[in-house]
């Protein structure tokens, strides 16, 4: 397949992974939440997979939701933490 196969109106299925995502309501969710709805004005078919428990928000928009792996960096701070003899 080369460009000219590529027919730029047809709608794409497009798959958008954020961390964030709305209802949540850290800062973070709101530019893919613009950016999928963006999309799906212009005719995408778009599906999310954001992270967070499945039964933490009430999805009826299509949000999928997996549990997030620990950050490293939290996991290091702690690490270090109790390296030092503090606790939390």
């Amino acid at each position: 397949m080369n460009a000219a196969d590529v027919n730029p109106d047809r709608p794409r299925r497009i798959l958008l992974l954020t961390y964030y995502y709305p209802p949540d309501t850290a800062v973070g969710a709101v530019r893919p939440a613009r950016l999928a709805a963006a999309l799906r004005e212009r005719g995408h078919r778009v599906r999310i997979i954001a992270a967070g428990e499945a039964d933490a928000f009430d999805d009826a928009s299509g949000v999928d939701r997996v549990r997030p792996l620990p950050n490293p960096r939290e996991w290091w701070l702690r690490m270090k933490r109790l390296k030092q003899g503090r606790s939390t």
